[in-house]
């Protein structure tokens, strides 16, 4: 009895234990619970650039991290980019303040995030109509004047400081020969901000002991030699140089690895994502730290420590020296030379030597440092797969700079033709004209017409490959159009192919030029069936239209994939059953003029390449010789199916009647074929024409005729005053002068530096007759714009 009861007491113990133990579980997970439920804060981060800049993506990862690691308040952060590097000007910013006031005007903020200058300057101006009452924290800023946010309330932020006294003065004491500074810098905005900053800290502390030279406003290749002419008695600081004096938008690092493959020279510069790519190093401004210190301050903010105008500004950028081992050794610089303090990255792997009275003990010890070793192997494979990630990333480096040489000898050989084109199309429709319909010779003529307008067709396959000609695009399916060139297609291919066409008929749509899209099709079916045609009886050609997702591993395989994010794609595959090619050939058969066959221009490839990264998209290619090939092209997708474009061509047709001689038309232009041509064509027209051969003589011939000339027809591509040169100087005298610009570039790729506003109308070499008159008859019978503004 005594033992039972004993027994029962035990069971009854042990479940309660159980019982307390999972009740203790149960209350430790539910704490560990985080509270999701909990409402996030609202931050909004305004990027002053474009995302894919190095120092653009490196604060809106440190801000992203640091907000999101905080512990102690949810967040839900939304990122903007105002994209100032690419679009300029007033207009711009009042586009950008509309988008804003309909994009933010149902959201409440929680707090603003803005980074460099263009972003602070545009939440200030419009803070009152777009965020009121919401906290700013701002980073980035090149040049801050606490008197810009005295009479503003919660704004707080860190400024981006550059070290340059103490850069400088650390490279004239490793560099001691050297008797001179050369600065190289841009006008970008953030240029004259450095350069402000340089004649404030720099030029009255160095002014007596070393001469010191600004290098302003010229192009990349006007840099490399200045660079490429220096020796070691010469220091170079690389401040800004994103924007070149034609122009050029530039990388960041690309520019920088441009001039110091050219400088025999040291060369130091002021931010850290610049080590590693050819500078010697410096005290240098950090992305990161810039984005981690403004996250802090806007956390003290949404936690509700303080408020932002509580918080004082950080005046002082939290720098560090930084060098590189490779650029160090390269200039006999040692380390013992540098600031304790100082980071050095390149530095080879150290090595200790064994003593040898300690050689048993370490062979004593090797058993026991078995795992080590196998974790250094470890190390090293994973060492090995970055270093061949890396040359695969300097493969497509090459192969992109590559690219972009051969586009613009590309759009400046078709410049040039569509000159000569203008000349041998326009006297031929002029001979035409005057011509009888039964003459002999009219027949010979039109042919010259029509070989012409051939030619012309050529000229776009060249602004294709070279990435500038025009897009005219629109919201399409690829299915549609495939489906619509099938008969096309099918006559087209060689009798010895099969066609099997899957098609998905569910695709997103894309925005995409019609007619570029049917060359593609073309070029892509013709090459397969030229691969079947020349080496087998028969075989099959299959194409593929549809949707996939693309990865990372994908978009490692892939060409031309600057555009490309991992994400759902629109794709045309072309696969056929032909001769195949090695990887030898995969990397040439992008190449212009490249071909394996034994006639032909080689342009076909080439041609789609350009249209493919003319509308952001990739390709990739799969083949072996004798197994066939597959070619898949992507787009990206289109979420726009309303946008409706409209045909200039189609709505500027019809010819208006000859006018009475009493309009007179000025026309400049170099070439004196061009000239004669479009004087011979108005005149027939009934229009009074003066010439000039360049921008001097056009605005002298206009003061000249000041009461009678009623238009312009104005070349683009001078020597001298060039065509928006020449557009000033009339706009300062005859500020509603209607101005037809024209050159053998597309609009996009002329006018690329100027605002539109400038001007109303563009008409692109060579063109016909009835186009020139077409045109010309709507500008004189259309109100003239406000072309001054």
């Amino acid at each position: 009895m005594l033992n039972s009861n004993a027994l029962m007491t035990n069971e009854t113990a042990r479940r309660l234990r159980w019982l307390l133990m999972g009740s203790l579980f149960v209350s430790i997970s539910l704490a560990a619970v985080p509270q999701c439920n909990a409402t996030a804060k609202k931050v909004l981060l305004i990027q002053s650039y474009h995302d894919g800049l190095v120092w653009t993506d490196a604060l809106t990862d440190s801000i992203a991290a640091t907000l999101s690691n905080n512990g102690s308040v949810n967040v839900s952060l939304t990122v903007d980019y105002l994209d100032t590097k690419r679009h300029q000007g007033d207009r711009y910013n009042s586009a950008l303040h509309e988008l804003y006031k309909e994009k933010y005007a149902e959201q409440t903020l929680d707090l603003i995030i803005c980074a460099d200058d263009p972003a602070f300057d545009f939440v200030l101006t419009h803070r009152q109509s777009l965020f009121p009452n919401t906290p700013v924290v701002f980073c980035g800023i090149n040049y801050f004047d606490p008197a810009r946010i005295a009479h503003e309330s919660d704004v707080t932020g860190v400024v981006e400081t550059l070290d340059l006294v103490q850069t400088l003065n650390l490279a004239l004491r490793l560099h001691k020969d050297a008797q001179r500074i050369l600065v190289i810098n841009d006008q970008t905005r953030t240029g004259m901000a450095n350069k402000r900053l340089f004649t404030e800290q720099v030029l009255p502390y160095f002014a007596s002991d070393v001469n010191i030279e600004f290098v302003e406003n010229v192009t990349i290749a006007q840099a490399q030699d200045i660079v490429g002419g220096l020796d070691h008695q010469t220091v170079v600081l690389l401040l800004s140089f994103t924007r070149d004096a034609a122009g050029h938008v530039l990388s960041d690092r690309a520019s920088l690895r441009s001039i110091a493959s050219h400088s025999a020279a040291p060369l130091y510069g002021v931010w850290d994502f610049q080590l590693g790519h050819g500078i010697i190093g410096g005290k240098l401004t950090s992305a990161r730290e810039q984005g981690a210190t403004a996250a802090d301050l806007a956390l003290k903010v949404l936690t509700g420590e303080k408020k932002a105008g509580q918080l004082q500004v950080v005046m002082r950028s939290p720098n560090r020296f930084m060098f590189d081992y490779e650029q160090m050794q390269k200039f006999n610089i040692k380390r013992d030379q540098l600031p304790p303090e100082s980071t050095i990255i390149n530095t080879p792997p150290t090595f200790v030597k064994v003593p040898k009275q300690t050689a048993w003990a370490t062979i004593a010890l090797t058993i026991l440092f078995g795992v080590a070793v196998l974790f250094l192997l470890f190390t090293i494979c994973l060492r090995q797969r970055a270093e061949k990630e890396r040359r695969r990333l300097a493969t497509h480096i090459q192969q992109a700079q590559k690219l972009e040489s051969l586009g613009v000898m590309a759009g400046g050989i078709a410049h040039d033709f569509n000159n000569l084109l203008m000349g041998i199309l326009g006297n031929a429709t002029l001979t035409l004209m005057d011509l009888p319909n039964e003459s002999p010779a009219a027949k010979h003529l039109k042919q010259i017409q029509n070989n012409a307008e051939r030619a012309a067709k050529l000229t776009n396959q060249l602004l294709a490959y070279s990435g500038r000609g025009k897009l005219i695009t629109q919201p399409l399916r690829l299915t549609h159009l495939v489906h619509e060139m099938r008969p096309l297609v099918e006559r087209a291919v060689t009798k010895q192919a099969k066609l099997h066409w899957k098609i998905h008929h569910h695709d997103q749509p894309i925005n995409a030029d019609p007619a570029q899209l049917r060359q593609v099709v073309i070029n892509l079916i013709s090459n397969a069936s030229e691969a079947i045609d020349t080496t087998q009886q028969s075989g099959d050609i299959t194409v593929r239209v549809g949707t996939r997702d693309v990865d990372g591993e994908l978009i490692k395989r892939a060409f031309f994939t600057e555009n490309l994010r991992p994400g759902k794609y629109v794709f045309l595959e072309v696969s056929d059953t032909g001769c195949g090619m090695d990887r030898d050939m995969i990397h040439k058969i992008f190449d212009p003029f490249f071909s394996t066959k034994f006639i032909g221009r080689g342009l076909g490839l080439a041609a789609v390449a350009g249209i493919v990264r003319g509308h952001a998209g990739a390709l990739w290619v799969t083949s072996s010789r004798g197994q066939g090939t597959t070619v898949r092209v992507l787009f990206p997708p289109s979420y726009d199916e309303d946008k409706q474009l409209h045909d200039e061509a189609s709505s500027n047709s019809g010819v208006q009647p000859e006018r009475a001689d009493t309009t007179t038309i000025l026309v400049v232009d170099d070439e004196e074929g061009v000239r004669d041509v479009c004087a011979s064509i108005l005149q027939r027209h009934g229009y009074r024409v003066v010439s000039a051969v360049d921008g001097e003589q056009g605005i002298q011939r206009l003061q000249e005729n000041k009461h009678t000339i009623s238009l312009v027809l104005l070349d683009v591509t001078m020597p001298g005053k060039n065509g928006f040169e020449t557009l000033t100087e009339i706009r300062k005298t005859h500020p509603h002068l209607p101005v037809i610009l024209s050159s053998g570039y597309s609009e996009e790729d002329a006018g690329r530096d100027h605002r539109r506003g400038a001007y109303e109308s563009f008409i692109q070499k060579p063109y016909v007759s009835a186009k020139l008159i077409s045109r010309v008859e709507q500008m004189l019978t259309t109100p003239a714009t406000a072309a001054s503004s």
